[in-house]
């Protein structure tokens, strides 16, 4: 799966995407919880802390009893990016 910021056919820059919680005030407090814990393990992931970034990822899934797709997406790329990056080898950019 793809992982990081997408970067569109003929564009040099990758994009900033976000997902649309529901609207201010009335977001139930799991889905923010759970959004701050995911968002903090997203970043660790593309900051190449990628075992900090399965731990974060696994407790997520521990207190939820679950992983929604991009989690999981992302805890299978941690997985792999651990096992073989190398400094310097990766960017957080997928390119589409």
């Amino acid at each position: 799966g793809r992982s990081g910021f997408p970067r569109c056919k003929g564009r040099s820059q990758p994009l900033a995407v976000f997902e649309l919680l529901g609207v201010k005030g009335e977001v139930a407090e799991e889905a923010l919880a759970f959004a701050a814990k995911y968002a903090r393990a997203l970043s660790l992931y593309r900051q190449r802390e990628f075992r900090a970034a399965i731990r974060a990822l696994n407790d997520l899934g521990r207190e939820t009893d679950r992983l929604d797709d991009p989690s999981l997406n992302h805890l299978r790329a941690a997985c792999e990016r651990a096992r073989t990056s190398r400094p310097g080898d990766w960017l957080p950019v997928s390119d589409l």
